[in-house]
């Protein structure tokens, strides 16, 4: 979840002053596509790599959700435990 008031926008909408909204795997990967869209326009390579960096956080972040959706996680915490 985002926490309202972030600022956010979630597919075309902005988020509410309060309270939190769900997000959806397809919102991480846009969040994702806009950052790497904005890190184009960064000069400064290092600001450059943050925005890259945010940005695959998104997508890893959307990875994970969709794993666990698909009930993949689960079998990888056994086998880490094993």
């Amino acid at each position: 979840m985002i926490p309202a008031g972030s600022g956010h926008a979630i597919e075309g909408r902005q988020l509410p002053s309060e309270g939190c909204v769900m997000v959806t795997t397809k919102s991480l990967r846009s969040f994702a596509a806009d950052c790497l869209a904005d890190a184009w326009t960064i000069e400064d390579p290092s600001q450059r790599d943050v925005v890259v960096n945010i940005a695959r956080s998104w997508a890893k972040t959307a990875e994970i959700m969709d794993r666990r959706v698909r009930g993949d996680i689960l079998p990888d915490l056994r086998n880490k435990l094993n």
